[in-house]
């Protein structure tokens, strides 16, 4: 249990380090007549990609680092996606995976005392909120509610996270609408079942 907290800790200081203000302005339009769906990792150890519909926010993205952010791209294929919001992954250095073995624990982590300090933005606990915590096979995710200040500007307080063992590594695939849009728990959780999907179906 303790590996288990340690290794999340890690993960989501990682994940901080990268959401910082500096970022909040990486939703403009993609223009380019051929919209990037997707980045290489590690070199090619992990392809990271969103959602289907979802195009590649590179300057917002750090590959060097594990963590790239998809945005809805409505000139994909031309026609809208059904979805909006945000994808965000952060895979973690070789030998971090844990989740197909201690994937009990780490829900049961997810549910205590300790879920709040791993999934706070600004690591202050008192601003989130865990609703639900679901563990399925090598999959676990979590809904919740976080009400500090948004790193990405605009984004609603619920977010829809999952962790995965992906080639060896931790993944975590998180999404979340917009406060001008924002997504329903249904949709929360139908857009993170997509976004799981199709980064599995791109790495094996």
């Amino acid at each position: 249990m303790r590996v288990v907290r340690i290794a999340l800790a890690g993960a989501a200081f990682v994940l901080a380090g990268c959401l910082d203000g500096g970022l909040v302005s990486f939703l403009a339009p993609v223009t380019t007549s051929a919209p990037i769906t997707q980045i290489i990792m590690f070199s090619g150890d992990v392809v990271a990609v969103g959602p289907n519909g979802y195009c590649a926010a590179l300057s917002a993205s750090r590959p060097n680092t594990g963590f790239a952010i998809f945005t809805s791209c409505p000139a994909l294929n031309g026609s809208a996606v059904a979805i909006i919001g945000i994808s965000t992954v952060q895979i973690g250095q070789h030998g971090s995976a844990l989740v197909e073995k201690h994937a009990v624990e780490l829900a049961a982590v997810l549910q205590g005392v300790s879920g709040p300090i791993i999934l706070a933005r600004d690591g202050d606990t008192s601003t989130v909120m865990v609703k639900q915590v679901i563990q399925a096979d090598a999959r676990v995710s979590v809904y919740f509610d976080d009400d500090a200040p948004a790193a990405i500007y605009g984004t609603q307080e619920a977010e829809w996270r999952s962790f995965i063992d992906v080639n060896d590594r931790l993944v975590t695939v998180s999404v979340r609408g917009f406060d001008f849009a924002p997504l329903s728990a249904r949709d929360g959780e139908r857009l993170l079942d997509q976004a799981v999907a199709v980064l599995i179906a791109a790495n094996k």
